[in-house]
C-alpha cells in the first residue's frame, strides 16, 4: 500500500501495483479517513476505564510471571555456578601425580562450567523476554478525559500519532473479497493482534440517494397520494432525503 495525495482530493491508501503493471483481485484502494476514524476509534474504546483496569491486572500478572520466571533462571545460575566451584577446587586438590584423577575431574570441571554458561545465557534470555508494558501511571494517565483531548482543535495530528505509536505497533489493511466491506489489521506493542472489519463508504453518486424505505413508501403510495400529502408523511416517518434534509414536494 502506499499513501497518494491527489490534488484537490482528499488522501487515500492505494494498492501499490506490482513490477508487472499487474494487481491481485484483493488489491483495492481506501479513504485514509475510513482508516483512521476506524482505528482512533478502536484507541479510544481500548483506553475507557474498565479496559484499563483489565489492562493494569493483565501487566501485574506478567510482571509477576516474568519475575517467577527470572528468579527460577537465577537460582539456576547460583547452583550451577556452585557445582562448577566444587568441581575447580576437586581438580586443584587432586595430587598432581595422580593424572588420571586429575584428568576426570577436569573434565567434570568442563562440564560445570558449561552448564554455567547455558545457565547465564538462560537467565539473560529471560531478563530480556519481558514486554515493553507500560508503568501503571503511564495507564491511569491515558483515561483522563481522553476523547476530549483527542478531538480538541489544539491536538495536532502529529500528537494523535505519537498516542498511536506509543501503543498501536503496526496497522494493516488485509485482503477483502467484499468490495463494500474492508479489513484492518492492529497489532499492539503488547503483542496481541485484533482485527476490524467495516464497510467501505458509498461513493458520492450512491451516498446521496434516497434511503430504501423511503424510495419504497413513495412507490407503495405515490400514485394514490398527493405530492404534497406524501412529503409531509415521509416526515412524520423520520425519513429525510440522501442530503439528510427533509422532504418537500420537488425531493419527493
Amino acid at each position: 500500500m502506499r499513501t497518494n495525495y491527489r490534488s484537490g482530493q482528499k488522501p487515500s491508501y492505494e494498492c501499490a501495483r506490482r513490477a508487472d503493471g499487474l494487481t491481485t483481485s484483493t488489491c483495492r484502494s481506501i479513504a485514509a479517513s475510513t482508516v483512521d476514524t476506524a482505528v482512533a476509534g478502536r484507541l479510544l474504546q481500548a483506553l475507557n476505564p474498565a479496559e484499563i483496569a483489565l489492562a493494569l491486572a493483565a501487566a501485574d500478572e506478567v510482571t509477576d510471571r516474568h519475575q517467577r520466571i527470572s528468579r527460577s533462571a537465577e537460582l539456576a545460575v547460583d547452583r550451577a555456578r556452585y557445582e562448577a566451584d566444587r568441581a575447580e577446587r576437586a581438580f586443584h586438590a587432586v595430587e598432581p601425580e595422580n593424572r588420571l584423577v586429575a584428568r576426570t575431574l577436569e573434565a567434570r570441571w568442563e562440564t560445570k562450567l558449561a552448564d554455567l554458561a547455558e545457565t547465564e545465557q538462560a537467565l539473560t534470555a529471560a531478563q530480556h523476554a519481558r514486554p515493553p508494558l507500560p508503568t501503571r501511571t503511564e495507564l491511569e494517565k491515558l483515561t483522563t478525559d481522553l476523547p476530549r483531548l483527542w478531538h480538541a482543535p489544539t491536538t495536532s495530528n502529529k500528537d494523535r500519532k505519537r498516542l498511536l505509536r506509543t501503543l498501536i505497533a503496526d496497522i494493516t489493511l488485509l485482503p477483502e473479497t467484499n468490495p463494500a466491506r474492508a479489513r484492518i489489521g492492529l497489532r499492539w506493542h503488547t503483542g496481541s493482534c485484533e482485527e476490524l472489519t467495516m464497510n467501505r463508504p458509498l461513493p458520492p453518486g450512491p451516498a446521496k440517494r434516497s434511503p430504501s424505505p423511503a424510495v419504497d413508501l413513495i412507490r407503495r403510495l405515490g400514485p394514490t397520494t398527493d405530492t404534497h400529502d406524501l412529503a409531509d408523511t415521509l416526515n412524520a416517518a423520520g425519513l429525510t432525503t440522501g442530503h439528510g434534509r427533509p422532504f418537500d414536494t420537488a425531493a419527493v
